[in-house]
């Protein structure tokens, strides 16, 4: 017999129906939803700053477009890089340049520059053409001091400016020191005034000190220049031209016909001598590397040409002697030397010079015409002011997509930032290797820069800013790049390769633009005015070495 046993079935209490089971569900729900909207927030956390750092970058990448696009102004281009169509490419990102051409030789520059699907937008105000040595009027290096009476005038509606990286002083005067315009003393500089002494527009400390550029000796044919010179008169130039010295004796007249450009190791007027100066075709530059005398009655005569297209430098450290009377109009650079302003001489323009001094009663003038170039220095544009600007109306900043995206689907391919900024049309002036003077006019890439020697001149031909718009020199010109060595001295250089139609006694001049127009001097005209023929003698009595300027490639 089998028997079988059966529990009896019990109700579960109401408590364990799975209301745990309920709650962990509810849990987990809260826990899932919770977990996703942390996901959420980090996640947009993450893309903010993904999108902050997006946005630094395409502020930076403005900031490179502008700063391609100031070297394009210092080029002599517009300032003009790609467009919103096309725009350049340059790491990981994009940009373009907007120029508009303002008033008094300032450029709008507006960039936008994209970095992924970030893009900003920046503003900066550009002075075209400002020369580094004429902004500075009439600067000393280490100070400046107007003697009893001196009196610097202004320009039209452009007031001058005397300044300083050291002190500036004016002497008590009864009839009154005058500066039409401001002083700028250097950051440690101590500005002077005696009773009677005024300042029209004020004075101040400048916040940093003014750095100068260096000036080279460009690399020019070698020649004598001294005996083809007429006992009378005598011109030279146009051209270019590397001699020993030119002397100009008691009662004679040379004219320097531009475009002409000369260095020579020795300058010298003597009393009634009379060096005339025709800058009206053309900019008339002398460096003198060793020795410039201008002695007491010697006449410095500037006939026709404007302001900005005389200019004097002297390379050497020995005392100049500078006591000409007539009219200057131009600009003088002497960085390592200490320079006496005359009442006799009737000046105008800029002087940069280790110390100035203004003698009593003398009067001069500043120049606005000089303020923005100088005949050779290259002028640099100048930042005036920057602001951040609203997003131009552009359909690549509008898509929805990655800029670089849309380009593909639009099959437009950015242009590179070097090559983006347009070239303009440049007329040049230069001195040919033989000494003569040269004229181009097209697309700087397009000109054989082995022909030229040295740049004169250059006119920029662009539409934007005005046919016939004066610009400095492009980087790759080799105007001003054959510094001054420790070799031999100009005669020896005639020795030279590539200069042997020069003959060794100077007279073959034929092939030189600078060469004079009359008939050669008699040898020993030199004694019969008191001087010694012996140049290498000459040059130690004064303590002077022979010198050569270095040659350079093209590329340098």
């Amino acid at each position: 017999m089998q028997y079988s046993s059966f529990r009896t079935l019990q109700r579960v209490p109401k408590t364990r129906r799975g209301g745990a089971l309920i709650a962990s569900l509810i849990m987990a729900t809260l826990l899932a939803g919770l977990g996703a909207g942390l996901v959420q927030v980090q996640t947009a956390i993450t893309r903010r700053q993904m999108s902050a750092i997006d946005q630094t970058r395409a502020m930076y990448m403005a900031e490179a477009g502008l700063a391609e696009a100031f070297i394009a102004l210092a080029q002599g281009k517009s300032g003009a890089i790609a467009n919103a169509n096309q725009p350049a490419k340059l790491g990981g990102g994009l940009f373009w340049v907007e120029a508009t051409e303002g008033a008094d030789g300032q450029v709008l520059l507006r960039c936008t520059g994209i970095i992924e699907r970030a893009h900003a937008t920046l503003e900066s105000v550009v002075e075209r053409s400002v020369s580094p040595f004429g902004r500075l009027g009439f600067f000393g290096l280490e100070e400046v001091v107007l003697r009893k009476g001196a009196r610097v005038l202004a320009d039209k509606d452009q007031p001058a400016l005397v300044r300083s990286n050291g002190d500036v002083s004016l002497a008590p005067s009864i009839g009154g020191n005058l500066i039409e315009g401001r002083i700028i003393a250097g950051t440690n500089g101590l500005i002077a005034m005696g009773p009677g002494s005024s300042v029209s527009t004020g004075m101040e400390q400048a916040r940093r000190a003014a750095v100068l550029p260096e000036i080279l000796v460009p690399n020019l044919p070698q020649g004598n220049l001294q005996q083809a010179l007429e006992p009378k008169h005598a011109n030279i130039g146009p051209g270019g031209l590397d001699a020993e010295e030119l002397e100009v004796d008691g009662g004679q007249e040379v004219r320097l016909i531009g475009p002409l450009v000369l260095a020579l190791d020795t300058l010298e007027v003597e009393d009634g001598g009379s060096l005339l100066i025709d800058a009206s075709a053309g900019p008339v530059i002398i460096h003198v590397r060793h020795e410039l005398t201008m002695e007491e009655g010697s006449v410095w005569q500037h006939e026709a040409g404007s302001i900005s297209d005389v200019s004097l430098f002297f390379h050497g450290t020995d005392p100049v002697d500078w006591k000409v009377k007539g009219v200057f109009r131009g600009a003088i650079v002497a960085i390592e030397q200490d320079w006496a302003l005359t009442g006799e001489l009737d000046f105008q323009g800029s002087i940069a010079v280790k110390s100035l001094e203004l003698l009593a009663d003398v009067q001069v003038r500043g120049s606005e015409e000089a303020t923005n170039l100088i005949a050779g220095v290259p002028s640099v544009p100048t930042l005036v002011a920057w602001q951040f600007s609203d997003a131009p109306d552009a359909e690549i900043l509008n898509c929805l997509t990655d800029p670089k995206n849309w380009l593909k689907q639009h099959q437009i391919e950015p242009v590179k930032s070097s090559s983006a900024a347009a070239e303009s049309e440049v007329s040049l002036q230069y001195v040919t290797k033989d000494g003569a003077i040269g004229v181009y006019q097209g697309l700087p890439s397009e000109f054989d820069f082995s022909k030229a020697s040295s740049v004169v001149q250059q006119v920029w031909m662009d539409g934007l800013i005005g046919e016939g718009q004066l610009g400095p020199p492009p980087a790759p010109l080799p105007s001003y790049a054959s510094p001054v060595g420790n070799g031999s001295s100009s005669k020896d250089q005639e020795k030279n390769e590539g200069h042997g139609s020069h003959k060794k006694d100077g007279d073959d001049h034929k092939d030189h633009g600078a060469h004079p127009k009359h008939k050669h001097k008699q040898t020993g005209s030199k004694k019969q005015h008191g001087h010694d023929g012996d140049q290498k003698d000459s040059k130690k009595k004064h303590g002077h070495k022979d010198h050569k300027v270095n040659k350079h490639s093209n590329d340098d």
